[in-house]
């Protein structure tokens, strides 16, 4: 017997940027730090399928760092 389950994902509009929060900003930075945490979280929580779980933390992931050194040049 095969059991239809609900299958839930992540939708980003295609025109949404997902940036992470500036260097310049006056956050905390344990609120800067637990971003990517925060968001890996949200991703496991809403993505049932386990290979586009693995895709958009990947994603997540990417645009933290990619965040990090746009931050660290900014400083330079």
């Amino acid at each position: 017997m095969n059991e239809e389950k609900l299958k839930c994902s992540i939708y980003q509009k295609p025109i949404d940027k997902n940036n992470g929060i500036p260097a310049a900003n006056f956050h905390a930075s344990a609120v800067k730090k637990c971003l990517p945490f925060i968001q890996i979280l949200r991703v496991k929580i809403i993505c049932s399928n386990s290979e586009e779980n693995k895709q958009k933390i990947n994603e997540v992931l990417l645009t933290y760092f990619e965040s990090e050194d746009m931050a660290e040049q900014e400083t330079v």
